[in-house]
């Protein structure tokens, strides 16, 4: 795991580790840093997966909530939502990632689902917000996973899948 110290060293790189941050000296922990809440979207149908992703299909979503302003909230019930992060990643071929809950989310019965984030992968990230039975209210920016770092034992390929600069048109046509 990489400690505040070599993840600050990232952040010279060009491009850095992480953009977008809100503020750097409140996300950058001890062990990892804490990304914040873009938008918050349900799934409006469902997907698709198989072993060779030829039949793959990713479920349409409707956002329903968008960070803005610093006080909006919202109060979600109970549910499985799609979230979109503030923060961009750029992972060198050597680095790789896994995104957990800040424990004050799971201490509110909510908790983040994510997969591996790979070496190479550059985007704006998302990941599973599920909520539980008492629902929860989330505010702007909110910090609600932190992801930490690990060394590869040697650099690899890289990711190149379809996610590959996930988020990044999306943005960039706002």
């Amino acid at each position: 795991m990489l400690s505040k110290q070599t993840i600050k060293k990232l952040m010279e790189n060009n491009p850095p580790l992480i953009e977008n941050m809100i503020n750097p000296d409140t996300q950058i922990q001890v062990n990892g840093v804490d990304f914040t809440l873009k938008t918050v979207e349900m799934f409006i149908e469902r997907g698709t997966i198989d072993f060779d992703n030829t039949k793959r299909r990713v479920p349409k979503t409707k956002v329903i909530f968008q960070s803005a302003e610093p006080g909006k909230r919202m109060l979600l019930p109970m549910g499985v939502y799609l979230v979109s992060l503030n923060e961009k990643v750029n992972f060198p071929k050597n680095i790789g990632a896994m995104t957990k809950p800040r424990s004050s989310l799971f201490r509110m019965g909510t908790y983040i689902v994510s997969a591996v984030w790979d070496s190479g992968y550059s985007g704006f990230g998302q990941v599973l917000l599920v909520v539980g039975e008492e629902g929860i209210e989330i505010y702007s920016n909110a910090r609600i996973c932190q992801m930490v770092f690990f060394k590869l034992d040697e650099e690899t390929e890289g990711y190149n899948g379809i996610y590959q600069n996930e988020c990044i048109e999306k943005r960039l046509n706002k």
